[in-house]
C-alpha cells in the first residue's frame, strides 16, 4: 500500500569523519493503512500522525488511528529498553468481525475500550494488549459467556525470547489463561 505524506529531513555529513553524521527530520502520516503480518497486530488505518526522529530516538505525540474497528490514539518515544508504542482505543465488534474469521470474535458484540502497549528491541516486538471487556456480550457457552454490563479482564502477551523462541499468554477473566511458548 502507498504511504502519504510529508518528509522534512536535514541529513549533516561531515567529509572529514562520516561516523558523525547527524540526521533530523519529520514524518507527517496522512490517512495511511500500515499493516504488518509479522506485527501480530491487525492494520492500522487513517494514520493521521507526526514521526520526529533523529539517528537515535523516534517519538510520537497525539496520533489518530482506526484500529480494531473503532478510533484510537498512538504515541511513541526511544526509551532505554527500545521504542515504547502505546496505543488506545475503542473496539467495534460489528466491525472487527469484518476484518476476522475467528470463531470466537464472531459471537461477540458491543463495544470496549481497550489499551495496548508494543516495546520494539532490535528485531523483536513485544506487546501487551488489555480490555475489561465491559460493553462487549458473548453468545459463546461458558465459561467464555458475557452478559453486557460484566466486567471480565483480557490480558494477551507476546514476549520474545530470541528469534526462534516467544511466548504468548492469553487471559480472560481469573479462571482461563493459556501460554504458548
Amino acid at each position: 500500500l502507498p504511504i502519504c505524506g510529508k518528509l522534512a529531513l536535514k541529513l549533516t555529513i561531515p567529509l572529514a569523519n562520516t561516523r558523525e553524521t547527524k540526521v533530523a527530520g519529520t514524518y507527517q502520516f496522512i490517512n495511511n493503512t500500515l499493516d504488518s503480518a509479522e506485527a501480530y497486530f491487525p492494520a492500522a488505518e487513517q494514520v493521521n500522525a507526526r514521526l520526529e526522529f533523529t539517528e537515535s530516538r523516534v517519538r510520537v505525540a497525539n496520533g489518530t488511528l482506526t484500529m480494531l474497528g473503532g478510533p484510537a490514539s498512538i504515541s511513541a518515544a526511544t526509551q532505554r529498553d527500545g521504542t515504547r508504542i502505546t496505543l488506545a482505543g475503542r473496539v467495534n465488534m460489528d466491525n472487527f468481525k469484518r476484518t476476522t474469521n475467528s470463531l470466537f470474535v464472531q459471537a461477540l458484540t458491543g463495544t470496549t475500550d481497550w489499551r495496548a502497549s508494543i516495546l520494539l528491541r532490535k528485531q523483536f516486538a513485544d506487546f501487551v494488549l488489555e480490555s475489561s471487556l465491559q460493553g462487549v456480550t458473548s453468545g459463546l457457552p461458558a465459561p467464555f459467556a458475557k452478559a453486557v454490563n460484566d466486567s471480565v479482564p483480557l490480558r494477551i502477551e507476546r514476549i520474545v525470547a530470541s528469534a526462534q523462541q516467544d511466548r504468548v499468554i492469553a487471559s480472560v477473566g481469573s479462571k482461563i489463561g493459556r501460554a504458548h511458548v
